[in-house]
């Protein structure tokens, strides 16, 4: 069996800003996502992923579809 391969996606690092080929920081679709911008305004709605840019809140207003995503009960992986 060949090793699998992950793919995670950084959504923030600090105030970290970072364009490679390998890598982006802020993710470049977080402000396309509100199942990304829902959790991030519950933790701090002023957020804004570079600075001077619009809030987390701001950014979820602009989105078309703004239903939140649903929630569902932690699952136990053990």
């Amino acid at each position: 069996m060949a090793p699998g391969r992950f793919d995670i996606d950084i959504l923030l690092y600090n105030e970290i800003q970072l364009v490679s080929n390998e890598l982006t920081i802020p993710h470049p679709r977080i402000a396309e996502r509100s199942f990304v911008l829902v959790p991030l305004i519950e933790i701090d709605p002023n957020l804004r992923l570079v600075p001077g840019g619009p809030s987390v809140a701001d950014l979820l207003s602009t989105l078309p579809d703004r239903e939140s995503p649903q929630r569902v009960e932690a699952l136990s992986l053990l």
